[in-house]
């Protein structure tokens, strides 16, 4: 799970800079490539303290993030929950979207242009 939600943070960031303290206490930074917004690009950092919170970020992130951190599993270090929710809006907002999110819009649309196809046929 580790190495799957490590790979998804490397697509992720965009601009600013992540850093991220692992359930078992390694650091890794998470560092975008967007450097001609360098002023405005964000910096937090967050602890994930267990392995059910890595499976939960990864599986359902948008709803995971709030949960972990009020369940005490996701803690932001070095700045506020302020800091963590502005640099993920950031970097969601330049196109670092997690795949699953996306896999699940797309069968979204597809199902809404099915039934749409359904009703102009009937």
């Amino acid at each position: 799970m580790l190495k799957a939600l490590d790979a998804i943070l490397k697509r992720f960031v965009a601009c600013g800079e992540l850093t991220v303290q692992w359930p078992n206490g390694r650091v890794r930074q998470y560092r975008g490539t967007d450097t001609g917004r360098a002023t405005t690009c964000p910096r937090a950092g967050i602890a994930i303290h267990s392995r059910r919170a890595l499976r939960r970020l990864l599986f359902h992130p948008t709803l995971a993030v709030g949960e972990a951190y009020m369940d005490g599993e996701l803690e932001p270090v070095g700045c506020s929950i302020y800091d963590v929710l502005e640099f993920l809006i950031i970097n969601q907002a330049q196109g670092g979207g997690h795949p699953f999110a996306r896999l699940r819009s797309e069968e979204h649309t597809s199902e809404l242009q099915s039934r749409e196809t359904i009703s102009y046929a009937v």
